[in-house]
Formats: structure tokens, sequence, C-alpha cells
């Protein structure tokens, strides 16, 4: 029906310009109505635009449809009779056969009669026909003309998709699907570059829209192309066979079956410009694709390791798709697998395996998966007992190292092969690999210490002891021949990140053998004694200002003492600290009078009834000022001032009455086991605990600067802490909890499933009464604990353990290096108990005897005195012990000897009556017990004349305490 208006097929009359613009009630319209009557019109007019445009478009489609209809029916069941079940043919039938089959492409000409224009019309056209070529078509190989018009049909379908901004998706699912129904060779003369496209174009994410099933359905065909194209690789060029393993590294491991296999068919035996070309078209992947296909090739990873390091190297470069691989779990479980570990060992060069393991770890740790890159280094651990020696025989072959070193070795410690530390290794051929190979193994040695127990290191269990000292030994020569001899300390930024992990390791190594000996001193002293005279440790002031920071980093001595303290030996790091104590005491000016310009003396006031009350009050607000003289001035019980001049006496008596009230474990600051401290984990909760370990950490450093010892011995883990160190161990958990200890022992150990015990990667512990959870992972609590990662879950819980009082760590540090420096105390990494109470050793009589002072009438020649050291010499080592802590207050002699004890031992007289006769046993000794000022390390001596006398008297004082005053 035609309305007013409008032409005959529905359009819109134009107006002539100038007619008349008056409305139906005659008046004339306004511009407004003007305006809106003409945006009526246009709309009507593309209106109908567009529905003539679809209107062409059913016709060709419908003309299409019909015309291979017709054909489908005329000669459909001919094809079938032809070439269906039945494949016997006769000779008369051949010119039959061809009339129909010329008959049969018809369609596909007409399809492509116009194929240049690559219209909406050819591909309606093309659609249709593929329709009815899936429905029609059977497993019986067409004959040639057909298959060379199905070819040309193919191709022209192949440039309908590529030349599309948008894919028909209609036309790329059924394009697919009549591919997938290929076979042989027919397919394999399908494949180039115009199928890879398509295919990888239905490979793309799909796009949230309406057309979403129609893409899942292409993606599936697409997939089960690329498998039977995989599974015919062989026949395919070379350069195709690059493009199909580029395309397999898009396909999921659940999308197909065999996957693993197609892709190592696929990316196997590839030369070294084919993997430089799919590694270039990796590069031009998006970030999911990335993380996608590096997950794939990691299944092929025996194969193509270089081809799997060159790919995860482009994701560290170029930063896409590293999110997207570091959070993928498939891809982390694809590298934590052991069979493909070990096939990739046996079948490739170890650089190559190696190389590919420690991008896949920076790249983790560069996205903040520090979990994950430690579940890879964990997984290289722990996961065959031969990784880790493999790693280490073929370092040893390589840089001419030994694999073994025995105990009893005199010589040879400083390896002739490492004398140019790092740059040396270069020199080597291949020393470039033996790096790359030595980066991953000292980060996988470290990870196994720290899980190791005492039974598994010595037991020989992965490394013969001699394996461990040999390694001891190349470490410790790389690390201190790089900065003695110029090799390395001063290198680039990698060769300094290498020279900082290798130091740690070895750290490890040293720690152990501190713990429990395999190791001879010399391995550790060797480099230093060994190298050029400039490495001897000469406490100069130029050295103090660079260990000072004075001098930035310093020279390579002063860097090394901060990296490798172990190297030299502790009296001489002990001489050098006192060194630094002296320099600073003379440029802070604490040791001038008040009146040539030093500073005044700090005063204190101290109650005796409430001695960490008011020290808690009074010693925090001096700081650093602490370092100077201190005045102590104590008020008995009765509340009255006690008389007296502070001549250092009563500071040292002052500090010890501290550190005897705050380490006492009863008042719950600290923790005892095994007769070593630790903070409390409770240490929060206390009122005044954490100002309490602040005060207590500032006794110590006052302690440490004026070289007092203090008859306290802390756990060597909360040592680490102290000066800087991290990483706990499990064997560091023995000293804590010894049932904690044999508990995750057990858990380790266990032989069965893992599974079976519903460990979770999370600590529930009772805090005063409340049950407080801890995720040891992000959603730890849902993370079961397997085979695969139950060594990092035992880590990780010794870590939280021996961590969780990292507040009470952190207020006792912040009092100790308020005093002294934390750079001075990294020099002592496990040392710091023998610096602040003395060496371990028996007490030597003899320079205690030329070390002591006398007093009161006594001299060295004193028959009292002579007794006094022949007694002293009989004792026993327990004895003599006792006899010093009881002048001194510290059962251990100084570091450095009786010559450098503040103050100086003295023996002072006690007059006592006795008979003229005592000495040759006829008449009354003295009666007395000997007593002691610790204050002033000073012994009260009575003038006994007998040995018997002075041996009895004595012993009954230091083992009972009678007689034990203050002066």
């Amino acid at each position: 029906m035609v309305t007013g208006g409008s032409s005959p097929r529905g359009r819109p009359k134009k107006k002539k310009p100038g007619s008349s613009t008056a409305s139906s009630s005659g008046r004339e319209e306004t511009r407004e109505e003007l305006l809106r009557r003409a945006a009526e019109e246009r709309a009507h007019r593309k209106q109908y635009k567009h529905q003539e445009s679809s209107a062409l478009v059913i016709q060709a489609k419908w003309r299409a449809y019909r015309v291979l209809s017709r054909v489908k029916t005329e000669f459909g069941s001919r094809w079938e009779a032809q070439y269906g079940a039945s494949t016997s043919q006769t000779t008369t039938t051949t010119t039959t056969t061809q009339v129909d089959v010329q008959a049969l492409l018809s369609p596909l000409n007409f399809i492509m009669a116009r194929s240049g224009e690559k219209t909406e019309r050819s591909t309606a056209r093309a659609r249709v026909a593929l329709g009815i070529l899936t429905s029609s078509r059977t497993a019986t190989p067409p004959p040639p003309d057909a298959t060379r018009s199905l070819l040309e049909f193919i191709d022209h379908c192949l440039d309908l998709c590529r030349l599309r901004s948008e894919p028909d998706l209609a036309l790329q699912a059924g394009l697919l699907r009549l591919l997938l129904e290929c076979q042989g060779d027919l397919l394999l003369r399908c494949c180039g570059p115009k199928l890879f496209q398509v295919a990888r174009s239905a490979l793309s994410k799909p796009k949230e829209d309406s057309s979403l099933p129609l893409r899942r359905i292409s993606r599936k065909y697409a997939l089960g192309l690329l498998a039977a194209v995989a599974r015919l690789s062989g026949g395919l060029p070379r350069q195709q066979r690059v493009d199909l393993a580029a395309l397999l590294l898009l396909v999921p491991k659940s999308s197909v079956a065999e996957v693993d296999d197609l892709v190592a068919g696929a990316v196997g035996g590839l030369s070294g410009e084919e993997e430089g070309r799919l590694v270039a078209g990796f590069r031009r992947l998006g970030g999911g694709d990335r993380a996608l296909a590096l997950t794939s090739l990691t299944q092929a990873f025996p194969l193509a390791p270089g081809t799997s390091s060159a790919c995860m190297a482009a994701v560290r470069r170029d930063g896409v798709g590293l999110s997207e691989l570091c959070r993928s779990e498939d891809f982390l479980s694809a590298v934590t697998r052991s069979a493909p570990l070990e096939r990739a060992l046996a079948l490739h060069p170890l650089p190559l395996t190696s190389s590919f393991f420690a991008i896949s770890i920076e790249c983790m740790e560069a996205d903040g998966q520090v979990t994950k890159a430690e579940s890879i280094i964990s997984f290289l651990a722990f996961g065959s007992r031969k990784t880790l020696p493999a790693m280490w025989r073929w370092l040893a072959e390589r840089l001419t190292l030994p694999a073994q070193a025995p105990l009893q070795a005199t010589r040879g410690w400083n390896i002739a092969s490492l004398r140019d530390g790092i740059s040396g290794v270069r020199k080597v051929e291949g020393g470039e690999d033996a790096l790359i190979v030595l980066r991953l193994f000292y980060r996988c040695l470290e990870a196994w210490l720290l899980v190791a127990d005492d039974t598994e290191l010595h037991g020989g269990e992965v490394f013969a002891l001699g394996e461990l000292r040999a390694i001891a030994s190349t470490m410790n020569c790389l690390v201190c021949n790089a900065y003695l001899m110029g090799g390395g300390g001063g290198g680039g930024e990698s060769d300094r990140a290498l020279l900082h992990g290798l130091s740690g390791c070895c750290a490890r190594l040293f720690d152990r053998d501190a713990k429990k000996r395999f190791c001879p001193d010399e391995l550790w002293l060797a480099p230093v004694r060994e190298g050029p005279a400039s490495a001897a440790l000469d406490p100069t002031p130029s050295l103090a200002r660079q260990i000072c920071g004075g001098d930035g980093d310093g020279g390579p001595i002063s860097r090394l003492l901060k990296l490798a303290p172990w190297c030299f030996a502790f009296e001489d790091r002990v001489k050098l600290f006192r060194s630094l104590v002296r320099h600073e005491t003379e440029a802070g000016g604490w040791t001038k009078a008040p009146a040539l310009g030093g500073r005044r003396p700090s005063e204190v006031v101290i109650r005796r009834a409430h001695l960490l009350e008011d020290s808690i009050r009074q010693i925090p607000p001096l700081g650093e000022a602490l370092r100077g003289r201190v005045e102590v001035k104590f008020i008995n019980d009765t509340g009255v001032l006690e008389a007296g001049l502070d001549y250092g006496g009563l500071v040292k008596e002052y500090l010890e009455e501290c550190a005897k009230a705050g380490f006492n474990p009863d008042l719950g600051l600290f923790r005892e086991a095994s007769g070593e401290l630790f903070v409390s984990e409770v240490v929060e909760e206390l009122e005044m605990g954490l100002p309490a370990l602040l005060l207590l950490g500032m006794v110590v450093g006052k302690c440490l600067w004026d070289g007092i010892l203090l008859d306290v011995s802390f756990a060597p883990w909360f040592e680490s802490q102290l000066v800087g160190r991290s990483g706990s161990t499990l064997e560091d958990l023995r000293s804590y909890d010894a049932s904690l200890y044999e508990s995750l022992l057990s858990v380790k150990n266990y032989e069965g499933r893992v599974e079976d015990l519903y460990c979770f990667f999370q600590v529930e512990e009772d805090r005063l009464g409340r049950i407080v959870q801890h995720e040891l992972v992000p959603g730890g609590s849902d993370k079961i604990v397997t085979k695969a990662n139950v060594h990092l879950y035992v880590h990780l819980v010794a870590h939280h353990h021996l961590t969780k009082a990292a507040r009470g760590v952190a207020a006792f540090k912040k009092g100790l290096n308020a005093v002294v420096s934390e750079s001075w105390l990294r020099i002592f990494r496990k040392d710091l108990s023998s610096l602040l109470g003395g060496t371990a050793e028996e007490v030597d009589v003899d320079d205690l005897r030329n070390h002591t002072v006398y007093d009161g009438g006594f001299t060295k020649q004193s028959s009292t005195v002579k007794l006094f050291w022949s007694v002293v010499e009989k004792l026993s080592r327990e004895e003599k012990g006792k006899l010093l802590k009881f002048v001194t207050s510290s059962s251990r002699p100084p570091v450095l000897g009786f010559a450098s004890l503040r103050p100086p031992f003295k023996i002072t007289k006690v007059r006592c009556e006795t008979s003229v006769l005592a000495s040759i046993g006829l008449g009354k000794d003295a009666d007395r017990l000997p007593t002691a000022s610790t204050c002033f390390n000073c012994l009260k001596l009575p003038n006994f004349k007998t040995k018997r006398a002075m041996r009895e008297k004595l012993l009954y004082a230091i083992k009972s305490g009678a007689g034990f005053e203050l002066s």
C-alpha cells in the first residue's frame, strides 16, 4: 500500500527547491518544524536502504540455496553410490563419473564466480555451500578434479575469513568443520599461512556477545583441526611446522588430551633459526596468550629447553604476560614435575635446563609471587635427590674443582682456579654456562640447608661430607677472592647480585658448621691468610671510618667484612671492634673532661627496690649519650641515698643487676632453652614489655661498648636477627621447641601420602588463652600440604615460630643499636654471645696471673699469693669458671685475654688473725671466707697460711656464694 508522500516502493519523495512548506492547515511551518520533518525523512530513507539491502542479500542467499539444493538432490545419490561405501569401480563408469563430478562441482564454481569482490553476497553463498557440503560429505576421498575444485573453494573461503575485520562466525565454523573432515594428504595440502591464521582467530579469546555459542563451536573445531594436523606434522614443510608449533602453544591441555605429545612433536627438533622464528611469534602474542603458550611449551620442556628459556626471557624482558603467567597454577604445576625434569637433565646440557628454571624464578619474584618462586626452588632442591648432586658434579668438572675435600687437609683450601673470583670463572671455556648453573645451584642448596636436619646433613643422604666441604670451600673462595683480588667485587650489578647470593648460601654452610663441625677452621680463613698483604685486618682509622659508614661502601676489606665476616679470625674482628669503639669515643668527645670541651657525665638515680622501673624511665632518653660516662646513684630500701663515689664500679654493678633481673626467664621477657636465651613471643602482652626490652638492649650495648662481660648466652638464630641476618632453619627450631621440631620432622619424613595428614598452610597457637590462626601463604587455610610442597611447609612453619616475636626483637635491637651500630655487629655473625660474655675456652691461669694487680699489702711475691696461684692451677675447668664468675660475674674469659678485662682482675689483702705457726700446721689459720666485689673485679683474699685452708675456703666460697658482698 502506497501512502501519501512516499514513492510507489515506499521511498520518500524529495521536495523541489523552493517548494511551499505550508502545513495541512495552510499556515507556514516554523523553522523547528521544518528541521524536525527533515530529520524524520532522513531516518525514513536510511531505514529503507537497510531494508532494501537486506532483501537483496536474502534473495541472493535463497537463489544460491535453491541452486545448491537442486544439485544436491540431482547428484547426491549418484555421489554416494559412486564414492560411498563401495570403492570398486569399473572402467565403463569412468565417463559417467567425470560428468557427475563436473555437474556436482558447478555450485562451487557458481560460488566463486565473483570471488574477486569478496562481498557480503559471496560470503553468504560460501556459507550456504559449506553447510551443504559438510552435511553430504563422506570419508571417501574425492576424485582429482573434485579435489582441485574443493581446494580452490577452501582457499576462497580462507580468503573470505582473513579479509574481514570481524570474522563471519558461521562461515568460520563451517570451514573449520570441512577441514576437520579432510583426511591425510588432502588435509596437508590445505595447510598454510591462511589456514593457521583462521585457526588462530578461532582460538582467540571470545568476546562477551550474542555470538558466543558460535565462537565456542569454532574454537572446538579449530582445536580438533590442529590436533589432526599435528599428527601429520612430519609431512609439513619446516616453516609450516614452526607455524603449527606456535598455534599448538595456544591449545589448553584440558582441550586436547594428547597436547603434551603434540607440542613435543611439533617443537622438538627445531633448528636454531626455526626456534628464533617461533620465539619471535611468541613475542607478538598478548598477555593471556603468552601465559597459555608458555604453559603449553613447558609440557615440551624436556625436548625444547632452549626454546622454553628464550620465551621465558621474552616474558621477563617485555613484561607482557608476566602477571598472567605468574598467577597461573597450570604453569607452576607444569614446571614442578619430576619426570620432565629428569628427562631434560638426561637429554640436554645442564645450562639450558638451569637457564629455564632460573628465569622462571626471576619472573615469579619480579611479579611479587615469592611463594611460587620458592615452590620451584623447593622442587629443585627436594623433588629428586639426584638434581643437586648432578649440578655440583657438573660445576666441579667444568671449573676443575675438587669434587670432595678431606677433613684432614692442611692446605689447598684457597682453590687455585678461583684465585681471580668471578672474572676467573668467565675466562674458563664455558664459563658463562657455569655461572648460569651456579646461580641456580646456590639458591637450591640454600633452600635445602634451611630444611635439612642434622641427620640428613651429616648422614650423606644427598651430599657426602667431603662434597659439602668442597662446596663450602668453593663458595668461600669465590666470595673472598672476588674482593681481595679485584675479580668481581667491583663488577656489574649481575656480579654483585651473584656475590651477595653466594655469600648468603656460604653463610648457611658456616652456620651449620658452627653448630656441628664438619669443616676445619682453615677452610674459612685460607683465602685471607694466603691472600695479598692488603688482606690483613689492620684496625686503622681509615678502615674504622669505612665501617662506620663515613666513606660510602668503603674498600674491599670493609665490604668483605660486611658480606663474609667469617673469613677473618674472631680475635682479629674483636680487636677491630675495640678499635672502632676507641675511634668513635675520641670522635664524640666522650673521654674529654667537661672543662676541656668534653661532655658531662649522665646521671641516673636508681631505687634498688624498683630497679627496672626506674631504669626504663631514665636510661632510654639518654640514647647515644650512654656511650659516655654514666654516674649511678643508688637509693637503698630505706629510701636513703647510698654514699660513695662512682669510679666505674657502680656502673658495672648496675648493668649486671639490670641484666640479671631482665634476662630472668621468670620475668617473662625472655625464654631459655638449653641455656640459651631468646625473646618471648608473649612479650607484647606484658605491661611495659617492649620498653623493658628497649632498656635491656641498651644495657647490652653499654656492656659491649665498655668491654664489660655479661654471663649471657643468646640462641644463635636470635643472634642472627640482632645482626641483621634472616632465614631461620629447621634445626634452629630444636632449641626453641623440641616437641614441635620432632613433629615437623615426622611430617617431612612421612613415607605415605602426605595429604592424608590433612595439614594446611596455616598454624594455630594459644596466645594467653586465645586461639590465633596465621596463614603461612595467601589462602593457606585452603591449601593442603602435599609431597611436592611439604618441605616448603616445614620451612614456613619453622620460620613463623622463630620470628613471631618480631616486635619484641625489634625493640631489643633498637636499644642495642642506639649504642652500638648494626654495621659493627654484622662482623660477629654467630659470635655476639662470645663478644658479650667471653670465649668458651678454659681459663688460662698464666694469662690471668700475668695481668692481675694486687692491693692491700699483697704483691706477686707474697706467700699467700703464691699459695693462691698454686691452688688455682690444680682446679678443674668447671671450678676455674666458677672462680672467675665469683669475681667478675662472668664464667668465661675475655676473648682477647685478661689484658683486655676492665677493670683488671685484682686481689686485695684481708688481714685476719693467724698463728705464726699456722704455716707449719701447728697454729690457727685464717677462718674467714674469700669475698668479692664484682663491680671492681676484685677478690678479697684473707691471708691464709696453708694450701689446705686456702683450697677449702676458696672452693666453699665459689661454689656456695657464701661471703659474697658488694663494697
